[in-house]
């Protein structure tokens, strides 16, 4: 039960850096940066993805037990 609150928890905080990191992007987008923060921002939403896709994986495989 402990682990999947905890799953739970880390999801939600993938969910909310996932929004985090689209406010940055359209911040960016506004301020009209230059085009090498363009690689960062799309390197930040990628490990925020891997990180909510591992979450999820994680999350059903208790579900499965």
């Amino acid at each position: 039960v402990f682990g999947f609150v905890v799953n739970a928890v880390a999801i939600g905080l993938a969910i909310s850096c996932l929004f985090v990191d689209f406010a940055e992007i359209e911040s960016a987008r506004k301020s009209k940066l230059s085009a090498k923060t363009e690689w960062y921002f799309a390197f930040s939403v990628l490990v925020t993805l891997v990180w909510l896709y591992l979450e999820i994986l994680r999350m059903m495989k208790r579900l499965r037990r």
